[in-house]
């Protein structure tokens, strides 16, 4: 389907996508919270991981780096693809970081997660926009 396609559509029958912007609405709520969450915790995080607060701060800057070099070579190598399978791709890719981030031990392991978190969420915020 085409966007002219979907324009046609939504002209005629007077009626937004729902279902489609509940998906982006929700896939935008997903990457804030996985975003801020960890900044509240992080001396529980610390604890956890046995390092220091400094040291546990930065699995938040890993997580800014990874959005900010994966937006624009992931929004460009994907021009072609069909952002339903876009969306699943990056959401898929939160869940399962999200999952190593709860159950790891590891700090190095955390902050491998939390840098490709940040590469769904820079796929997600091209989606977004």
């Amino acid at each position: 389907m085409t966007s002219e396609t979907t324009e046609c559509n939504l002209s005629t029958s007077g009626r937004l996508p729902l279902a489609g912007l509940l998906a982006l609405a929700t896939s935008g709520f997903i990457t804030i919270l996985t975003e801020a969450l960890p900044a509240g915790l992080l001396p529980q995080m610390g604890g956890s991981l046995n390092v220091s607060d400094a040291m546990v701060g930065q699995l938040v800057t890993l997580y800014a780096i990874g959005s900010l070099v994966a937006a624009i070579p992931l929004t460009s190598a994907t021009q072609g693809w069909r952002r339903r399978r876009l969306l699943l791709l990056a959401i898929g890719g939160f869940a399962v970081v999200n999952t190593v981030t709860a159950v790891s031990t590891s700090y190095v392991l955390t902050l491998a997660a939390r840098f490709l978190a940040g590469v769904s969420a820079g796929l997600l915020w091209a989606l977004l926009a």
